[in-house]
């Protein structure tokens, strides 16, 4: 999961340069905003409606932000397995049940 891409779509979409004006507007200390920059950790959930207002997000688009990091990784993982069983089928076709 990525806060970090959250605040950094909110501050985008909410033309917002400066983390404490975001901290602001959320009803946040400025520590909690860099804590979910720098460190990962996850708004609570009223900061998190606050962000999704904030930022025009329905819950969808959160959804798909937050799990963006994740989800990038597992798709680059099976890309890569999937990549690595094709040259090995090719490599050794004896061992290729579907050719």
């Amino acid at each position: 999961m990525s806060s970090a891409d959250l605040v950094r779509e909110v501050k985008y979409r909410a033309k917002i340069d400066r983390d404490v004006e975001l901290a602001e507007k959320v009803n946040v200390g400025k520590a909690n905003v860099s804590s979910w920059l720098k460190r990962g950790t996850k708004p609570d959930a009223i900061a998190l409606l606050d962000l999704m207002i904030l930022g025009n997000l329905d819950a969808k688009e959160t959804k798909r932000i937050l799990q963006g990091g994740f989800s990038s990784l597992s798709l680059l993982i099976m890309t890569s397995f999937a990549s690595t069983l094709v040259l090995a089928l090719v490599q050794m076709p004896a061992l290729c049940i579907l050719c």
